[in-house]
Formats: structure tokens, C-alpha cells, sequence
């Protein structure tokens, strides 16, 4: 690998530079809070890699071998924001031991999905997938080039089951009991690369159990945006 191709890519994340600067020992460590870059994850390279998690769960350090001292450091100047991931597990927790609560549930929907329903256009499960889950109200997720943190340590311990698609660059992740339909959500993502494709974002929509109505907003979206870089 050369200076003058820093990645893979030609277009590269800024997640996968900061990869790669690690992996050319151009830099010591990466910190990531709430998401996850899947390509720390699947580690192509495989370098000697260090992880140090910050004690609420709510972010990782990824460092090379040697630099522990330094992520120590780094890890230290974030712990004043560990409290806001802290109140997200308590509400969860709560969710479990008292299901009926009604004043709980608001509470839980206003501290953890208060963004449930966002303008047209943008997913109305973005942020929220992993209570959904909890809940039983959402059976598949996924994710491309990084995943949200709490998919990683699970910390309300449910029952979670993965497929990767796209050689890595993607994971769904399902609820016991719907294999079969987190298959089929794979073979869609790998039959197509036309994402304006509106027949293949409604059929993944499907999947992914949004509501019709959600999803026609999300093709109109699609579709605007389309117009919008054609010009």
C-alpha cells in the first residue's frame, strides 16, 4: 500500500481512512461513540488491533498494539459522556420488569424514540432499532458500513442472530424465529445495485416491517432525490 493509495477505495469513508492510517501505522487509535465502522470489525488487514470499551458500553477505542497508554488517556477524557448511554439501559431494563407501566413506556418512548417519526424521507426506525427489537416490534435490522454499539454488547441480552452481505460491508440482524425471512432480505440486497430501484426499496421496506405508508413516503424520497442529482 502506497501513500498515494491510502485505501481500497476511491472514494473512501472517513471511518475507512482512519483504518487504513492505523493499519500504516500513521496513527494510534480511532474512537467511536453510539456507531461502529464495520471495517474495524471484519479487520481486513488484520492488524494487531487493541480494543478498550468505556465502562457504560456506550463507545469503543480501537488502538494499535502499543499505544495502550495513549487510549487509556483518550478513554478518561470521555467519561463525562457516558451518562446519557447509562439513562438508555436504564430505561430498557425498565421495560423488561415492569412491561406494563404506562407511565415506563412514556418515559422509554420519549428518552430513547423520541425521533420515532421524523420527516418524509428518512427511515422512522433510525436510532430506535434496537429497542424495537426488545419490544418485539421489529423482527429485522440492518446496517451498512457501521452498526449502532449496543448491537455489539447487547446489553438488554436479547436474543440476536446475524448475516453479512456484501462481503462484510453490511450485517442484518434478526430476531429468533425469522431466518428464513433474513435470508431472503439477503438475496434482495445482493440481486440488485440499482438502489433507486422503487419495487426493490418497497420489497426491502417489507422486510424490515415499516408500515406501507412509511415506505411510500421513503420511495418519494428516493425519487426526489434522484431528480434532484440527474439535474
Amino acid at each position: 500500500m502506497t501513500e498515494h493509495s491510502l485505501t481500497d477505495s476511491d472514494f473512501p469513508t472517513i471511518d475507512e481512512v482512519k483504518y487504513y492510517k492505523i493499519a500504516l501505522k500513521k496513527c494510534d487509535c480511532a474512537i467511536f461513540t453510539k456507531y461502529i465502522p464495520l471495517i474495524f470489525i471484519r479487520n481486513p488487514k488484520k492488524i494487531k488491533l487493541g480494543t478498550l470499551q468505556f465502562a457504560s458500553g456506550m463507545g469503543l477505542i480501537f488502538f494499535r498494539l502499543g499505544a495502550e497508554d495513549k487510549a487509556r488517556k483518550l478513554k478518561n477524557l470521555y467519561s463525562e459522556m457516558e451518562l446519557d448511554y447509562i439513562n438508555f439501559i436504564a430505561a430498557g431494563s425498565g421495560a423488561l420488569s415492569e412491561p406494563n407501566d404506562a407511565r415506563l413506556k412514556e418515559k422509554v418512548s420519549k428518552s430513547i424514540c423520541k425521533d420515532l417519526f421524523i420527516p418524509t424521507g428518512i427511515e422512522p426506525h433510525d436510532g430506535c432499532e434496537y429497542v424495537l427489537m426488545h419490544k418485539g416490534l421489529k423482527h429485522l435490522a440492518l446496517f451498512e458500513y457501521s452498526l449502532p454499539i449496543e448491537f455489539i454488547n447487547n446489553p438488554l441480552k436479547i436474543e440476536l442472530n446475524r448475516l453479512d452481505y456484501k462481503n462484510g460491508q453490511g450485517v442484518i440482524y434478526y430476531l429468533h424465529g425469522y431466518e428464513f425471512s433474513a435470508k431472503e432480505l439477503r438475496k434482495e440486497l445482493n440481486r440488485t445495485t440499482n438502489h433507486y430501484d422503487e419495487d426493490h426499496i418497497r420489497r426491502v421496506g417489507r422486510f424490515l416491517g415499516y408500515h406501507i405508508s412509511d415506505i411510500e413516503q421513503f420511495v418519494e424520497y428516493c425519487r426526489d432525490r434522484r431528480k434532484f442529482y440527474a439535474r
